[in-house]
């Protein structure tokens, strides 16, 4: 099943509801960006283990350490090939516990 959401809050609303089995967020989305969304889930308890991968195309180090510092699993740039996620999303889901 997949759930989208508009933006970071409305991604909020249900996620203390959802089982989840990865999250897929952007750095810049109205309403509470990437990396405000991506805390706020982390300090769910049932979002502490989930991988959450940020697509997006904003690229340069200093994003991806923001990514980082703020829980994420994994970073593609934008523009992407579909592999890339389809290749990113396995090595993400096999390293959660």
């Amino acid at each position: 099943m997949v759930i989208a959401a508009a933006d970071g809050r409305e991604a909020l609303d249900p996620a203390a509801h959802l089982d989840v089995a990865v999250a897929i967020l952007d750095l810049a989305m109205p309403n509470g960006d990437g990396l405000h969304t991506c805390r706020a889930l982390r300090r769910m308890a049932a979002w502490r283990d989930v991988p959450i991968l940020f697509l997006t195309n904003h690229h340069t180090d200093r994003a991806l350490q923001a990514a980082r510092r703020a829980g994420a699993s994994g970073f593609v740039c934008k523009p992407f090939v579909p592999s890339h996620c389809s290749a990113a999303l396995p090595l993400l889901l096999a390293e959660a516990p």
